[in-house]
């Protein structure tokens, strides 16, 4: 089950990254457009995850309440403090499509070798 939830997750923000980058590519679309759907389909990610995820972690994984509570609140910190590495290595480094596809190639490698365990 948690094979299928990690790789039901993986495929929600490939998903996402693929549609935003093909219609930013493709059509080019002014800023508050292109904005407004990557901050849509991000917030329907994230509180889709948050929502279900301590029912998951009690239910599935059987964690204690006390334990799930501190894994999501973990989650959701790390959550919102990731964006400002990545917003420095963006504006410093790569811009930030580059950046959007250096740190997905690394999360899609990582989750992949963690599965192979």
């Amino acid at each position: 089950m948690l094979l299928y939830f990690r790789f039901r997750t993986e495929i929600i923000v490939l998903f996402v990254f693929l549609v935003s980058f093909l219609t930013y590519r493709v059509n080019r679309p002014s800023f508050n457009d292109s904005y407004i759907g990557v901050e849509f389909s991000e917030c329907v990610a994230f509180f889709a995850i948050a929502k279900n995820l301590v029912t998951y972690l009690t239910g599935a994984l059987h964690e204690s309440n006390v334990d799930a509570a501190t894994t999501v609140s973990t989650w959701i910190g790390s959550s919102f403090f990731t964006p400002l590495i990545g917003a420095f290595f963006a504006d410093t480094f790569w811009g930030r499509y580059w950046t959007v596809l250096i740190f997905l190639s690394v999360y899609v490698i990582v989750s992949s070798y963690k599965q192979c365990w």
